[in-house]
């Protein structure tokens, strides 16, 4: 035994098993199919390889338009430099029986891996059939980061849909979506184990089949980047300086990065042979293991590496001598690089000391990495090079990296594609290494030959070829004519006989009966010309090509014409008796349609509104019981006089002083203090009274905030919204069974008639308080009055006992409530730029993700000075500093300067009174002015009310009523341009975890009231901005009465609004896709205008549908004319399905109606029609013409009649009538789809 044989022993001691007694016969690649840059066949990407064509490049105009408009203006370098799919929103839905809707609603990625996989099917010629389902689908897929992009796409323009498309916006789904669809029974699913996925997918998919748990498995990856802009939060630490993929090279810094979409179908060699399958290449074996704890988990480690390997091939029982060729991970970083030298060095020195025999390549250097599709895209070059006995070049490669023994390893590198000359069957292997440590190798050998059928004289074959639409099989007929010109010696027997039975069988059908590859391109040349002479058969309707079955002509002819009929031919039969082999050919010409989100914005001029103040009279009840009434107040004037008034009336009013600590004072008189424990004990005190209301007066006698400190406004704060908080507070952890009325008199808290003297915003934040009370809490029942100076106490008292309204205001007597009414502007030109060339410009909340939006926004003015203040540091060096929030920072900050603006970030807490001084101090000193403010500041808080303590509360009003206060003082001296305030709609309407943010907002709004009487101050109220909510990143709903804004538009709107000098908006879009029922406005804090109930399509009969005849008629705002009904239902069908364009005719479910569609196009139906459609009706009348005419005698006196062949047949009917819910309609629309 020589030293070779003896380092080919197992660790056993005995010899591995030679080809002649191997239990495995091996696993063979019959079928490749693919999506790469400038490449969708095997031969054109082999033609690249070979040529060393490097398909990395700029991102192009037509990959930018499918970016967000906030993209669209970068310059080219802000994305990635990389090798590009062109058109990845193109998708023959139709192919696949999807509608545009649910087509758009699948991922990019996904659509193209179903069409990679029909196309690795045919290139196998493989038809799954009842007798061979037996197939599994392995796909590798690293993260959900690039399909949670396109899910934002979607959110942002079809939110409504979002539930709908949870098959085609998941990532887990790809796997499981292609077994059902193409109806695989065999395992299914993701493998995630980082940039190794798709090449250890391979290895599971070798394995399932080894085990018999299938017969044939597509193994696959696919990579596509939705949002391929530079992001440094999500760079694995790999990524080249330039974009290109340096392998081994002394220049090599990292990898450049691709997309990419690929599979290949396998099959056990013995049973591939049986069925004369075209076999590219046989896995001899494969393997994964782990690095263990190497330097570090994203370090690989040449031990383990070269362990893996060494094991598959002693496993596999090949001489590893013979191996010519290895594909390697080549990531091309300055580590990774020598570190897989070295294992493969390790693992050939276990066997052999040869040197420098087996060549080195990596198609990452041509398409950079490809992350989950590296691995299956390595082993596809490995299997074209065997195919082709070709060794690949290694792209960009000048010098070797000086880490590198090459002189001293079995391995050299390949710099340009060669012959692969051997005098034994080639082998080759393919390594692919995860960041995760997990390594995953496969050894390759070439195909055996068929043997060459005996020479038989040309005889005439019927090729058939078909496709699902007359343009896509002239296409077809194109890519023959090409491909035969390319291969004017192929076996036309083998073609003819892949044809036919490789490929099912579609709609528009051609046969010709041929003996050559002349006679076929002939054939094929005069079909697409559309020149019918006999030599074919077709059932185009374009094409008089004979097809009636007359029973003249040679048997081929006659099954061509059958064929070309409709029928379903056993093809098996037809080609019995002959020795053939199939060939890859030409695969489906699929009909790309463009699929993509709608990114445009809107128009915005319906997008404003403002809750102004109505003059309603108050229901008086004089009968009503006068309960005893717990009087707490300052004593001020004006609260003695009205609780005198109360006393006057008969009520019992206990009289409670503000103080610093409880205590009970002669004459039923007390002292209140601020803390919870003073408010339980003070409750506790009053428990004999049984008292239902108390009353919290909050008027003040001056104006606090336009002459006093900081100080001063906290003490205010103190004394009065900390003390309703605790006894709030303590009033909900009673062990009551009825509401205690919670009545907040206030003075003078916002403007209301505009001939206010003075204001106290201050005073504005007990009514956003009090309105979250009301949503949050069990036993307390709050309500607001604002009272001026001139209010009498008689006025005060009658609000007290008898009112009912949740926010009032009393203005000499007056009684107003509010109401959301629409604000039309008056047309203007567009009216001054708000920003000036050079201007200075400071933005609270500089950190934050709507501040990233208004700077870059307002960066694109070349010139300007942003500077962004947060109390964040974004320091790398800072300990504090990290995580997302400081990267999108600077991130933002790189995008402004891109833009032709300098970026300044200033750490600072606005509402820290001697921070703020000096970060505005700074500005002046750098810049020598301040132009404008826009102060974004704020934090949500997110607690419960009985779970809030003072210093919560005190968190959340510190940037917004604290901050806002600083600013304003610090800038007195500056002449701005505009003091700008984000407020939030919740100030208006509360919201259940939001009281301390809802009143703070509400002192923003007051606050603007009031400084502009002497300064320009605007104050916006904003619903949420799109995926933009504070208290998680991303809104938790959807869409709710508004619908989330876009920063698109809402940076129209400020774009608009600024220049007015508009503030107090409430800005945002009406959820108009939503139905609203009548009790929803009585529960709202406000009144709700009749016009803006017109905007949502609701009307106090629609609210509340009477379902009778009589009604239904009543409540039709379409007249009873069918074609005006038609036209509505047209739009509705269109958007539900997405088609640009239906026939009134179409079946909704031959047009892909599903279950889920149904219901979606229910709504909208109803939402047009108010209570005139079940679901049941739709089964019954299935196309626009049919429920139009349904509709029109619904809807009142007949004018169209339903014809006898519109009416459902009584199977349909039964149907109909056993529909119970939601499964019922899953079922019966499966059962009608088979009808």
């Amino acid at each position: 035994m020589n030293i070779k044989q003896l380092r080919m022993l197992n660790p056993g001691g005995t010899r591995p098993a030679g080809p002649e007694n191997r239990a495995d016969d091996g696993i063979a690649v019959i079928g490749i199919g693919l999506n790469m840059p400038f490449a969708d066949t095997p031969d054109t990407f082999w033609d690249h390889i070979e040529n060393g064509i490097d398909c990395n490049r700029p991102i192009s105009s037509y990959r930018k338009k499918l970016c967000p408009p906030v993209h669209q203006a970068k310059p080219a370098d802000a994305f990635h430099y990389a090798s590009y799919l062109e058109e990845i929103d193109g998708f023959d839905g139709a192919f696949f029986g999807l509608t545009p809707r649910e087509a758009m609603l699948m991922n990019p990625a996904e659509r193209l891996f179903l069409e990679t996989v029909q196309h690795t099917l045919e290139d196998a010629g493989c038809v799954v059939g009842s007798e061979n389902r037996s197939v599994g689908v392995f796909v590798g897929l690293s993260s959900d980061i690039e399909w949670a992009k396109y899910r934002e796409l979607v959110r942002q323009t079809e939110p409504e849909y979002m539930s709908s498309g949870i098959e085609g916006l998941y990532a887990p789904m790809v796997a499981g979506y292609a077994s059902y669809y193409f109806d695989l029974h065999g395992p299914s699913q993701i493998t995630d184990t980082a940039c190794s996925s798709s090449l250890v997918a391979l290895h599971n998919a070798c394995t399932a089949i080894r085990g018999g748990e299938c017969d044939m498995a597509l193994a696959g990856g696919l990579r596509v980047m939705t949002l391929p802009v530079i992001d440094p939060n999500y760079r694995f630490g790999i990524e080249s300086s330039d974009g290109f993929t340096r392998s081994f090279d002394a220049g090599a810094d990292g990898s450049g990065t691709g997309e990419g979409v690929a599979a290949v179908l396998l099959k056990r060699q013995s049973d591939a042979v049986r069925d004369r399958d075209h076999i590219y290449a046989v896995i001899r074996g494969s393997g994964v293991n782990h690095n263990g704890r190497s330097m570090g988990v994203t370090v690989t480690s040449p031990e383990a590496q070269g362990t893996l390997l060494s094991e598959i091939w002693r496993k596999a029982g090949i001489d590893p001598e013979q191996i010519g060729f290895l594909e390697t991970h080549g990531t091309g970083t300055p580590l990774g690089d020598p570190i897989e030298i070295d294992g493969i060095a390790n693992a050939f020195a276990r066997f052999t000391d040869r040197k420098q025999f087996c060549a080195i390549s990596s198609v990452k250097t041509m398409l950079g990495h490809l992350y989950d599709c590296a691995g299956i895209t390595s082993l596809i070059e490995a299997v074209l090079a065997l195919s082709r006995r070709k060794l690949p070049p290694l792209v960009h490669f000048n010098r070797p990296n000086r880490a590198l023994d090459l002189m001293d390893s079995p391995v050299y590198i390949n710099t340009k594609c060669r012959a692969w000359e051997s005098d034994h069957p080639r082998l080759c292997g393919v390594n692919s290494f995860g960041v995760s440590g997990t390594n995953c190798h496969v050894l390759l050998e070439e195909a055996t030959p068929s043997p060459a059928p005996a020479a038989v004289p040309a005889a005439l074959r019927l090729f058939v070829l078909s496709a699902k639409t007359e343009c896509t099989l002239k296409r077809y007929c194109d890519d023959y004519l090409a491909f035969l010109r390319a291969h004017r010696n192929i076996s036309v027997d083998n073609l003819c006989y892949t044809a036919a039975v490789g490929r099912k069988a579609y709609a528009c059908r051609f046969a010709a009966c041929v003996d050559s590859v002349s006679a076929l391109s002939a054939a094929l040349d005069r079909f697409r010309s559309g020149r019918a002479d006999g030599s074919f058969f077709c059932n185009t309707p374009g094409i008089a090509g004979p097809t009636g079955l007359d029973g003249g002509g040679s048997e081929l002819e006659r099954i061509g014409k059958l064929y070309c009929s409709g029928r379903t031919i056993n093809w098996t039969d037809v080609f019995s008796g002959g020795s053939f082999q199939k060939l890859s050919l030409p695969v489906y010409p699929f009909e790309h349609v463009p699929l993509w989100p709608k990114l445009m914005s809107g128009d915005h001029r319906e997008f404003y509104f403002r809750f102004a103040w109505r003059e309603r009279a108050l229901a008086r009840q004089e009968t009503a019981q006068k309960q005893p009434v717990l009087f707490c107040s300052d004593g001020s004037a004006q609260a003695e006089a009205i609780r005198t008034a109360l006393v006057e009336r008969g009520v019992h009013a206990i009289s409670t002083r503000f103080c610093k600590r409880f205590e009970k004072r002669a004459n039923s008189e007390y002292s209140l203090g601020s803390s919870a424990e003073d408010s339980t004990a003070f409750l506790r005190e009053m428990q004999e009274g049984r008292w239902k209301k108390i009353v919290f007066f909050r008027a003040s006698e001056k104006s606090r905030m336009a002459r006093e400190t900081l100080d001063a406004l906290k003490e205010t704060v103190e004394n009065g919204l900390y003390r309703m908080l605790s006894l709030v507070k303590a009033i909900e952890k009673q062990d009551v069974s009825q509401k205690a009325e919670f009545i907040v008199v206030t003075d003078r808290a916002e403007e209301v008639t505009g001939e206010e003297t003075e204001l106290h915003p201050e005073n504005a934040m007990y009514s956003s308080l009090g309105k979250t009370v009301n949503q949050e809490c069990c036993r307390v029942k709050c309500r607001v009055i604002d009272l001026d100076e001139h209010t009498s106490p008689a006025a005060a008292v009658d609000e007290i006992l008898f009112g009912k309204d949740q926010a009032v205001a009393l203005r000499n007597d007056r009684r107003l409530i509010q109401r959301l009414e629409p604000v039309h502007l008056h047309k203007t030109e567009n009216g001054n730029d708000p920003f000036r060339e050079g201007g200075v410009y400071v933005i609270t909340g500089g950190s934050g993700a709507l501040a990233a939006h208004v700077a870059k926004w307002i960066a694109a003015r070349r010139g300007t000075h942003l500077i962004l203040i947060g109390r964040s540091p974004i320091d790398p060096g800072h300990p504090a500093a990290g995580g997302s929030q400081a990267a999108r920072t600077l991130e933002t900050m790189e995008a402004i300067r891109a833009l032709g603006s300098s970026a300044e970030y200033i750490q600072a807490d606005v509402a820290d009174e001697r921070a703020a001084a000096e970060a505005f101090d700074r500005i002046r000193r750098t810049y020598g002015r301040l132009n404008g403010v826009i102060h974004m500041a704020g934090i949500t808080g997110n607690r419960m009310i009985v779970n809030m303590e003072r210093s919560d509360f005190e968190t959340v009003l510190a940037p917004k009523v604290f901050g806002t206060w600083n600013i304003d003082r610090l800038t007195q001296g500056d002449d701005l341009d505009f003091f700008l305030l984000f407020s939030s709609g919740v100030s208006f309407i509360g919201e259940t975890g939001l009281a301390a943010y809802a009143a703070a907002n509400q002192f923003l709004n007051s606050f603007a009231q009031c400084r502009r009487r002497t300064r320009s101050v605007q104050a916006f109220d904003w619903v949420v901005w799109e995926n933009q909510r504070m208290m998680d990143g991303y809104s938790r709903n959807v869409d709710g009465w508004f619908e989330q804004i876009r920063p698109n538009d809402a940076l129209a709107c400020m774009r608009e609004l600024m220049p007015r000098r508009e503030s107090g908006l409430l800005i945002g879009r009406l959820n108009r896709k939503n139905r609203y029922e009548k009790s929803m406005f009585s529960h709202l804090p406000f009144e709700v205008s009749e016009e803006v109930q017109r905007m949502v399509r609701i009307t106090e009969r629609a609210a509340a549908p009477d379902h009778t005849e009589t009604g239904r008629r009543a409540a039709s705002p379409h007249p009873a004319d069918p074609r005006t009904i038609e036209g509505t239902l047209t739009g509705i069908f269109r958007e539900v399905l997405g088609y640009q364009e239906i026939d009134i005719h179409d079946n909704f479910f031959d047009l892909g109606g599903n279950s889920i569609l149904l219901k979606k196009l229910h709504q909208k139906v109803d939402e047009a029609f108010p209570g005139q459609v079940e679901v049941a009706d739709f089964f019954a009348y299935t196309t626009v013409s049919k429920m139009a005419a349904h509709l029109a005698q619904t809807a009142g006196p007949a004018t169209a009649t339903m014809q006898e062949a519109e009416k459902p047949d009584d199977k349909l009917l039964e149907l109909i009538d056993s529909i119970d819910s939601d499964s019922d309609v899953d079922a019966i629309v499966a059962q009608i789809e088979n009808m």
